[in-house]
């Protein structure tokens, strides 16, 4: 049967006794008896810690209904703010032409919490990409990047920034006209010459 912690103190040692033993056995009660105030040391520590452990769980439970709380308030933000986008390329339409003549197009989707699916239409690739490229001309470093593969380039502009002052081109554009319109957003017509504009030709 294991020992309790008390029970190790040797207690039942008087001190007239203890001082007639061997100089050895001093050596090892000594040491025995510091090991003995350790334990019990780190025992009053971990029972006020977990004192506080439970202290501290009841507070988080606490904030935690508040929380629920105040989700529920907040909640609305969420169905008029909260959005993600993705960038999507259409399989290609059928027309007279010849096959490798078909049209693709492609369109930027906004997605909304509680709303229906929304898009942006880019027009077909061919075209949106000669766009693209007129809107950067000057940028070296984008109008690479777009040359190279124009989709991997809208569907990283279109990623939600996850950190302070991250630039998406995109994601930002669309940012300002669903806080600019949070309800009637979704009633909006917006095509890729809104998120890339390009400087009006003089007559």
């Amino acid at each position: 049967m294991k020992k309790k912690i008390d029970d190790r103190l040797l207690e039942f040692i008087p001190q007239k006794m203890y001082e007639e033993l061997p100089i050895d056995e001093q050596e090892l009660i000594i040491k025995h008896r510091k090991n003995f105030r350790y334990v019990k040391l780190k025992e009053q520590r971990i029972n006020t810690l977990e004192k506080k452990i439970k202290e501290q769980k009841e507070l988080l439970s606490h904030l935690k209904e508040n929380l629920t709380k105040s989700d529920g308030l907040v909640n609305h933000l969420r169905k008029n703010y909260k959005f993600n986008l993705s960038f999507t390329v259409q399989k290609p339409r059928p027309s007279k032409k010849p096959k490798s003549e078909w049209k693709q197009y492609c369109k930027v989707d906004v997605g909304r919490n509680g709303r229906n699916p929304f898009g942006i239409s880019c027009g077909n690739t061919e075209t949106f990409k000669k766009h693209l490229l007129e809107y950067y001309k000057g940028d070296k470093l984008r109008t690479r990047s777009i040359k190279r593969d124009f989709v991997r380039w809208m569907k990283t502009e279109c990623i939600t920034p996850i950190r302070q002052n991250e630039e998406r081109i995109v994601y930002d554009k669309v940012s300002e006209w669903v806080y600019r319109n949070p309800i009637g957003f979704d009633n909006e017509t917006y095509n890729y010459r809104d998120l890339f504009p390009l400087p009006k030709k003089d007559k």
